[in-house]
């Protein structure tokens, strides 16, 4: 560890030292003319350290400097407020640029306006030079650079957004056209090769347009930057020392700058290698290992000590770092008490896990007395598209949700974008379900155009859409409209197909696959997003709308969908009120939270992505689906990208205050199909540790003052603990018997009534029915058409009735030796009976059983089915209504 003598902290202990612990102490007093690395921790007060250190060296030797100017290179600075705004600083990443002391100039600003400033004086003197009247184009006019030199090359259509994207991470590395030239011709690969191509054909034609336009780029800032130290040796007369905040989240070209605007290495840097998860937007962790050999005698301060995070969960962050053999080695320590174990549990599905989420909220507010508020809770996301189901459960207790640095599920464009086809197909006046989604993906359909057909519409008083069915179909041209159809055929065929799969009665699942697929919206992402990840993330938003819609397809195929009272006139009637109910659901859970009846004195509970969280802190954190193939992310190949994965883990963990709660579910919906699921490896071994526990522990009065102290807040009075208790506890009654209901069935999660090997799992549905599942290889082999057989009980208000255990009757009589499926003796014995519902709470396990045949349809049935032009091939008899078709015998 670096030195640094602290002889004089006690001697005249100056006021910048008051406050500072013996690390931060020796960090500030270290020999400003040298080289250090100041490793801190999360939650160290790495800030409390070097701002002192700024002003020591201006005191001790005679120096002025700069104030603060921001070095990370993103203009992200997000103003969030919490208990005190030291502890939600956002990490932008300082640089200080200490001056000698007969400079008078001080400013405060980006590593960007340090560029500016040596450009404008020094910039005449480059070779080429600069002129005085250059400009700085912004990110939106630069964007529209692109696009226009991708418009004037038919090949390049689409490749706008991406271009400029790959066109910004070439430049962090200081790779210009000419080189990305090379890089293509070296590559073997066609399309790989094909693409860098494309890609440097932008790149040399966008810089050709800023030169044309006398501009630079937030990136040509600091190439141009690093130009003026390389060309131009007295730029950096009057710097003395250099310090650099955040260093593990800093590029290439933001390293070159610093290293070129130092003199005699006097530089120090505070950054935590633990802590750099941004490798994904150019982000180097190797400028750590970089500045050791370019730098030499480079000192190292570890500052260990956090004032964020209980005893409990600094272990179990700690205890996944350590796997990383190849990282400094450096410990996280805490005053803090231990408090609460870090939660680890286990659940079936993903929706059994956003109810545990949302009652966990509940539970915990009412045990701190009211004390928390929704706003110290956060619920972080490896990626946004695991947010639909929380979301939606949240929604249903009326916890109030905001997005950090994102959008609500179904605000997202791309799910937007399938939902309004959608709502085209039930409702074909919505012009503006027409007006969105007549042009994505893109078919050349301006503005007028679309304005065009909606007057021709109103002329002919029909909806636009309607008109542009008949008029396809028909293969007729709607009179006085000129476009070219062509360009609409892409857009009404899919749209037609599905309408009439829709009235066919297929799965809303496959039909909402399918329109993605005819439309090929998947190929339209990748041409407009700007970047790999944008087009992965925005994927596994669509493959959730998938399972979505699966879940709406199960719901009425066990006809818990409608209410008894909805009543349809057709079988084509109802398929359509499917997708009605598809959008009335989404359209609900959008809208919550701008209704009057939030409690706004409560704050909102926070959903974040782990990236956007860095560098904030809540009391109280939930990581769901930490599982593999989340976290670590499926694309993650490389051992560098594994490596991030575990720190991206280790960073979400450390944001916890006082109480962190970890889960996973053994089966979760992917694009409308359930996939098996597993704990992530980084936490496999982790359930042996004592920092750990299965659930959330009770919170006796020695807990709840251990956790409140953490945070700072006082202790409540009994009164108003015993009342939120206690209307908890209300609230949550019949769970409670749920859940001891659950656990006497524990044992049958590994057992049959044969001996067999049981991979099926009890767990309680979250709109109050009991839900058993079994897994593939159960279900395989013994006679079950589907691998997850569900049988459920709706809730009932009446405590007599839970002590009741109905169960379903088999909807057909037959008599003895009789077979249903063969017709047998017994056959003709067979009676249309009443399927009655359990009305239990708590019903005992029974054995799956193979499912019954179908009822026979009534000639009524099949003149309708006829009628309608579906095939009696295709017809089944809906197993769930209430009364089965009396003419079935």
């Amino acid at each position: 560890m670096g030195g640094g003598d602290t002889k004089d902290v006690k001697d005249t202990k100056p006021n910048y030292l008051n406050g500072l612990n013996a690390a931060q102490c020796q960090a500030v007093l270290h020999e400003p003319y040298s080289s250090l690395q100041i490793l801190a921790g999360p939650g160290s007060g790495d800030s409390r350290a070097h701002d002192p250190r700024a002003q020591y060296p201006s005191q001790q030797h005679r120096c002025s400097h700069f104030h603060k100017q921001s070095g990370k290179g993103n203009e992200r600075a997000p103003e969030e407020s919490h208990r005190s705004k030291e502890s939600r600083r956002p990490d932008n990443g300082f640089v200080w640029i200490i001056c000698s002391y007969y400079t008078a100039h001080k400013y405060k600003g980006t590593f960007h306006s340090v560029c500016i400033r040596y450009i404008k004086i020094y910039g005449k003197f480059l070779d080429p030079p600069m002129t005085k009247d250059w400009s700085i184009i912004d990110a939106s006019d630069s964007k529209d650079v692109v696009a226009q030199v991708c418009k004037e090359d038919s090949g390049l259509k689409g490749l706008a957004d991406y271009s400029r994207n790959k066109i910004s991470w070439y430049k962090a590395k200081r790779i210009g056209p000419d080189d990305l030239e090379d890089i293509a011709e070296a590559t073997t690969d066609k399309f790989e090769k094909k693409q860098l191509k494309q890609v440097a054909y932008v790149y040399e034609e966008y810089q050709k347009k800023l030169d044309e336009f006398n501009c630079l780029d937030f990136d040509d800032l600091l190439i141009e930057g690093c130009r003026v130290f390389e060309q131009v040796p007295n730029a950096k007369s009057n710097i003395r020392v250099m310090l650099v905040d955040e260093f593990q989240d800093t590029n290439t070209v933001q390293y070159d700058l610093m290293r070129l605007m130092s003199r005699n290495d006097y530089v120090s840097i505070v950054g935590d290698p633990d802590q750099s998860i941004y490798g994904w937007r150019a982000a180097e962790i190797g400028n750590l290992q970089k500045m050791k050999k370019d730098f030499q005698n480079t000192s190292e301060i570890y500052l260990e000590q956090t004032y964020r995070s209980s005893g409990a969960i600094v272990k179990a962050a700690m205890s996944v770092m350590s796997q990383d053999k190849t990282r400094p080695e450096k410990e996280l320590k805490t005053d803090h008490p231990e408090g609460s174990p870090v939660t680890l549990k286990e659940f079936f599905d993903g929706d059994s896990e956003a109810y545990w989420i949302a009652k966990g909220i509940k539970r915990q507010i009412a045990y701190s007395g009211n004390k928390l508020r929704y706003e110290d809770f956060v619920i972080l996301l490896r990626f946004n598209a695991l947010s639909r189901t929380i979301e939606s459960q949240l929604n249903k207790m009326r916890i109030p949700v905001r997005v950090l640095a994102g959008t609500k599920f179904f605000d997202r464009s791309e799910i937007k974008d399938i939902m309004s086809y959608l709502t085209l197909l039930i409702n074909p006046s919505h012009t503006p379900a027409l007006k969105r989604s007549i042009n994505v993906p893109k078919r050349g359909m301006g503005p007028k155009s679309v304005e065009d057909i909606v007057d021709i519409s109103s002329k002919a008083i029909l909806p636009p859409f309607t008109m542009l069915l008949d008029g396809l179909i028909n293969e007729e041209k709607v009179k006085g409209w000129k476009a070219s159809w062509k360009k609409l055929d892409a857009f009404v065929y899919p749209l037609d197909e599905s309408r009439q799969a829709l009235r066919n009665g297929k799965p809303l699942k496959s039909i909402v696959e399918k329109l993605i697929a005819d439309i090929e919206y998947e190929s339209y992402l990748k041409v407009s997003c700007s970047s790999e990840r944008e087009v992965n993330s925005r994927v596994e938003n669509l493959k959730e709308l998938l399972s979505f819609a699966a879940t709406i397809d199960d719901d009425f195929n066990q006809g818990t969908l409608f209410k008894p009272d909805e009543e349809f006139d057709s079988v084509k009637d109802q398929n359509f009120a499917r997708l009605g109910k598809f959008l009335e659901v989404s359209s609900l859970d959008v809208s919550f939270n701008t209704e009057a009846d939030v409690d706004e004195a409560l704050g909102k509970v926070t959903i974040s992505t782990i990236h956007s969280a860095k560098g904030l802190e809540w009391p109280v954190v939930f990581m769901p689906a930490v599982e593999s193939g989340v976290i670590p992310f499926f694309k993650a190949d490389t051992e560098d990208q594994v490596r991030e994965e575990r720190r991206l883990l280790y960073v979400g963990m450390t944001r916890a205050q006082a109480v962190l709660n970890i889960s996973h579910a053994r089966s979760r919906l992917v694009a409308g199909s359930m996939k098996d699921r597993c704990l992530s490896d980084f936490l496999k071994f982790a359930r042996n540790l004592e920092c750990y526990q299965d659930d959330i522990m009770l919170i006796d009065d020695k807990l709840r003052s251990q956790l409140l102290s953490i945070v700072n807040l006082d202790y409540p009075n009994k009164e108003d603990l015993k009342a939120a208790i206690n209307e908890f506890e209300e609230a949550f009654k019949v769970d409670k018997l749920r859940e001891q209901q659950m656990k006497q069935n524990e044992r049958l999660r590994n057992i049959d009534g044969e001996g067999n090997d049981y991979n099926g799992y009890h767990e309680y549905d979250p709109d109050g029915y009991d839900r058993y599942d079994y897994r593939s290889r159960y279900g395989r082999g013994k006679g079950y058409n589907n691998s997850y057989q569900r049988f459920r009980a709706p809730k009932s208000n009446n405590l007599v009735q839970q002590l009741s255990h109905e169960t379903l009757n088999n909807p057909f009589k037959t008599g003895s030796g009789g077979s249903i499926a063969s017709g047998g003796a017994g056959g003709s014995n067979r009676t249309a009976t009443t399927r009655r519902k359990v009305h239990s709470d708590i019903k005992p396990f029974n054995p799956p059983r193979p499912a019954v045949p179908p009822a026979p349809a009534s000639k009524e049935v099949k003149a309708e089915v006829e009628a309608s032009g579906n095939s009696m091939k295709r017809y089944k008899t809906d197993p769930d209504v209430e009364i089965l078709d009396k003419a079935a015998s």
